[in-house]
């Protein structure tokens, strides 16, 4: 199955109903989102793969539900529906903007929820270690609802910091509810993660949000474009590459692998067609 038949194609509502659902059913639940640039990055839609590409691959597999980031990736899938039967286009369920609107409906949902966060800092673009405190404050100021752990780890050891594990377990000692850990540690490393320890995650009945950057634009280190650059589409690319050039530009470079794409299908389907003839 091509990751594109397993991305959630209802309205941001409906995937909050089936996300809540799913965690009521099976004590935990897991929330990742596909984004164009990293389809074309980690080459997710070829067949020939290194075993970081195939793991990360596996992880997004292994999410309760994928959701399709940014408008990119839904173009892309026009092309790729093109001659299958269902020709919905997903909607564009960025966790820019899904992410604290999800929050928002689930602390109007429940009275008892526990929020924790894994971030990083990276001193290259800006972010030092005590930029968590900008975090906190921002976050409270648009919530109304304090973070109730936080693990911050530098960019460098994302993949090999050890998390707290007991210091999280103990915070979850009151039995909320609803146990929502954001995964901010950008992709690969959050997906691969959370997968790792997937037993850790059903012991405790977590609902994880692979949040990528979403933290950043909830504490304002990187804001959102305007709505008539986002409706334009095509600008909202350029928009945050003048916010964050050190964070974006790598980013929109990327994209551009499109073109070995194209040459991988190209090939492939001249090599068929010789062998039918």
């Amino acid at each position: 199955m091509s990751l594109f038949e397993k991305l959630y194609l209802g309205t941001r509502e409906e995937a909050f109903e089936y996300i809540i659902k799913r965690y009521q059913r099976q004590g935990r639940c897991v929330v990742s989102f596909l984004y164009f640039a990293n389809v074309m990055k980690w080459r997710l839609l070829e067949p020939q793969l290194y075993e970081r590409q195939r793991s990360y691959k596996k992880a997004l597999y292994s999410a309760d539900i994928l959701l399709a980031d940014w408008i990119a990736l839904q173009l892309f899938y026009r092309w790729w529906a093109v001659g299958r039967k269902n020709k919905t286009i997903p909607h564009n369920l960025n966790g820019s903007d899904f992410n604290p609107w999800f929050l928002h409906q689930l602390l109007q949902h429940s009275e008892s929820v526990h929020i924790s966060l894994f971030t990083l800092y990276d001193e290259r673009i800006g972010k030092p270690v005590s930029y968590i405190d900008h975090v906190k404050h921002s976050f409270s100021k648009m919530f109304g609802h304090s973070l109730d752990f936080v693990y911050q780890t530098s960019y460098q050891d994302r993949m090999t910091s050890q998390f707290s594990f007991d210091e999280y377990a103990k915070s979850l000692e009151n039995n909320p509810e609803y146990r929502v850990l954001l995964m901010c540690l950008w992709t690969p490393a959050q997906e691969l993660r959370i997968e790792k320890n997937k037993a850790f995650i059903q012991k405790y009945n977590i609902l994880v949000i692979n949040a990528w950057w979403t933290i950043d634009y909830i504490s304002w280190f990187e804001k959102r474009a305007p709505q008539w650059v986002v409706r334009a589409r095509v600008l909202e690319t350029p928009w945050r590459i003048i916010q964050q050039p050190k964070k974006n530009i790598k980013k929109f470079l990327v994209m551009f692998s499109i073109v070995r794409y194209w040459w991988f299908s190209i090939k492939n389907f001249c090599i068929s067609l010789a062998k039918t003839q």
